[in-house]
């Protein structure tokens, strides 16, 4: 039942909680107005909502002539809608008939209305006189129902039936479905329990003795103590606990004697915030033993309540945590240094949940600064939000499930402000006692740095090596074009004499075809010999976009008619550098030709795309068609001597080679990248200097 107290106005009652339901047994009219009135008068006091079903032998019109007499206002109740007096017909059998359901509802939306309208909860009364003999199972158990539920609910119930109407099977009834009964006897209103309460209060009296028996056994102190902090009662185990050996010495004095005194201040709002929110509150305390010395302890208040909800004490259940506490500091320290480690080192460290994604469960400062984000916004984010391939993730969760020690992975990590770093990942699975993964362990370290010194992979050592084949090479196209060219110029020069002289058409044919051959093989010894000789770059500062646009200047027709457009995406802000401006156009003169002779092969016309940009300490040029490609087994090859692939178009496989040496004798690198049918980029990367 709801513990708050409401007054009845019937003196043999007294004051009863919400949800009581009880019954009363009449003979006379007046029987029914000596509990009525009072009972209404009260509750309409006391700002209840009242609904009075009436009977014979008390009409409506009755009802409200006994009830106004005690209550002169009554007609002021009726107008603001604070009481309903009405007939039987209007409540129990509206619809014809007495239905349960029905009518244990309507009392259900009374109650919600009258709260909705301000009232404290619903007292109510009805008249059972209508009764007949065929209604009175239903009646009976409804009045069952009714008891069982209305102590969830702000409602008091009275049932009135006519004792001339019951026999003695029916009071039996009525008696067991109320939790009171009151009946007039020897000219006085006398109160009648049910025996289901008896059952009630029996079982209270063991639980009792079961609440004793275990105020004695449990480990924790108990202490009851008076509305004033005295102490009424206490625990063996408190006893102890403060180091006394008689209850006698402890029963009847403050409870605050057994806290230390600096902490009073503590008890005083402990105390009050546990009346002001009704419910148990915790707090710890330095406690006295009986010699004075102090320990730390717990307290646990509670508000104690007598059975009609009356506030008459306190609970106190006292723990002592001496040994926690000693195991919070020493876990404490072990943190601090911890904390001090994992903030101090420049590693990203961090914990995250074992799910998919992996929500971040704490970062160290490194991780913010290796990421980019703040600690609130990692604590917000999964793991695979800063994955560039975030479809690793479960791959690499795998791994790290089944091995026994940690795992460590290279990834790339987007950081916030857009930037890609490659990172080494260590994670370790933590597991409970059961092997289940509670958490992964991760250290996080920045290798971006580390990894493009490596592909410095290796590109050096590549350059290296192709720059010594390309001397090598040099060395010998030197000494073959010499020895070559002698002969060449023999037989380019008999061949044209002879051709000047010569009339007959067979011969001159001839001669033709052997002068023009010998001029190819000059122009491949001229090449030959321009490879060979490699001359120093003259630098001066130049405006590398000024030197691409110059260079397209001189191809800008051939492109035009071959259909091809030209995108130009040039970094305004590009510093100048010391370049040879005629060898760098002559490279990129190069690479734009290649690239309209990729494109050519599609026979559709294409698109070229030229993009500047600064990147740390160099230039970076890209050229990138959409032809069709370069195969991968080509491209290891693109910058040997004498590799072409269009030879029968009378390629020589110098040029790139001759690019590649110039841009590499600038301090640069050159390298091309390409996926069959999706074009190819070439890159072009020169020093700021």
């Amino acid at each position: 039942m709801i513990g708050e107290k409401r007054k009845t106005g019937i003196d043999v009652i007294g004051d009863i909680p919400w949800g009581t339901h009880l019954c009363q047994f009449y003979q006379t009219e007046k029987d029914l107005i000596d509990i009525l009135v009072p009972y209404f008068k009260t509750g309409l006091k006391n700002n209840e909502f009242c609904m009075w079903v009436t009977s014979e032998p008390l009409h409506v019109e009755e009802a409200k002539a006994a009830l106004k007499k005690a209550v002169k206002i009554l007609d002021d109740y009726i107008k603001k809608g604070q009481i309903e007096i009405l007939d039987y017909s209007e409540w129990y059998t509206r619809s014809g008939k007495f239905n349960a359901d029905e009518v244990l509802q309507g009392w259900v939306e009374k109650e919600k209305l009258a709260l909705e309208k301000g009232f404290d909860g619903l007292r109510l009364m009805g008249n059972t006189f209508w009764l007949e003999s065929k209604d009175w199972k239903d009646f009976s158990d409804y009045e069952a129902m009714v008891n069982s539920v209305i102590g969830k609910y702000h409602m008091i119930a009275i049932c009135s039936y006519s004792l001339d109407r019951c026999g003695a099977s029916e009071i039996i009834d009525v008696v067991s479905n109320h939790q009171f009964a009151i009946i007039r006897k020897r000219g006085k209103w006398q109160l009648i329990e049910s025996s289901e309460r008896k059952r009630m209060e029996e079982a209270l009296r063991e639980s009792e003795v079961k609440l004793r028996l275990m105020f004695e056994s449990v480990t924790d102190g108990i202490t009851v103590t008076d509305l004033d902090g005295f102490i009424t009662a206490l625990n063996e185990r408190a006893l102890g606990m403060h180091g006394f050996r008689s209850k006698d010495e402890v029963l009847g004095k403050h409870a605050w004697e057994f806290i230390a005194r600096r902490d009073h201040y503590k008890a005083a709002a402990h105390t009050r915030r546990t009346l002001e929110q009704g419910r148990p509150t915790v707090v710890e305390y330095t406690l006295l033993k009986a010699d004075g010395s102090e320990f730390p302890g717990e307290i646990s208040t509670s508000l104690l309540k007598d059975a009609q909800g009356n506030l008459v004490g306190f609970i106190g259940i006292i723990r002592d945590i001496t040994e926690r506490k000693r195991a919070e500091e020493a876990l404490k320290d072990s943190e601090e240094r911890y904390k001090s480690l994992v903030t101090n080192v420049k590693l990203g460290v961090f914990r995250s949940t074992p799910g998919r994604t992996g929500r971040f469960l704490e970062v160290n400062p490194a991780m913010e600064e290796i990421t980019g984000y703040s600690r609130e916004e990692l604590l917000k984010m999964n793991v695979s939000d800063l994955y560039v391939h975030p479809e690793r993730r479960e791959a690499i969760l795998k791994e790290v499930a089944s091995a026994t020690g940690e795992a460590t992975k290279e990834l790339r990590f987007r950081k916030k402000d857009g930037t890609e770093i490659v990172v080494s990942d260590t994670k370790v699975a933590v597991r409970d006692n059961t092997g289940k993964i509670l958490y992964f362990d991760g250290i996080i370290q920045d290798i971006t740095e580390r990894k493009l010194a490596e592909e410095r992979e290796k590109e050096l050592q590549q350059q290296l090596y192709l720059s010594s084949r390309l001397v090598a090479i040099g060395e010998l196209a030197a000494g073959v074009a010499h020895e070559i060219n002698n002969p060449l110029t023999g037989i380019l020069g008999f061949s044209q004499r002879l051709l000047r002289k010569s009339a007959e058409e067979t011969q001159v044919r001839d001669l033709e075809i052997i002068c023009n051959e010998a001029q190819r093989a000059a122009k491949v010894v001229e090449n030959l010999l321009t490879f060979a000789r490699r001359c120093e770059p003259k630098k001066q500062y130049a405006d590398i976009n000024d030197i691409l646009q110059k260079a397209l200047e001189l191809r800008a027709y051939e492109l035009k008619t071959s259909n091809i457009e030209v995108d130009l995406d040039l970094d305004l802000s590009l510093p100048k550098t010391m370049v040879d401006f005629h060898q760098i156009q002559e490279v990129f003169l190069n690479i734009i030709l290649n690239a309209e002779q990729a494109i050519s092969e599609t026979n559709r016309g294409g698109k070229l795309s030229i993009k500047t940009q600064p990147v740390r300490d160099y230039i970076k040029i890209s050229f990138a068609d959409d032809g069709p490609g370069i195969p991968a087994e080509h491209l290891d090859k693109l910058f040997d001597p004498f590799f072409t692939t269009r030879r029968e178009r009378g390629g020589t496989g110098l040029g790139l080679s001759v690019c590649y040496g110039i841009v590499a004798e600038h301090g640069g690198r050159m390298y091309a990248k390409s996926k069959p049918g999706k074009g190819a980029t070439f890159f072009v990367e020169l020093p700021v200097g």
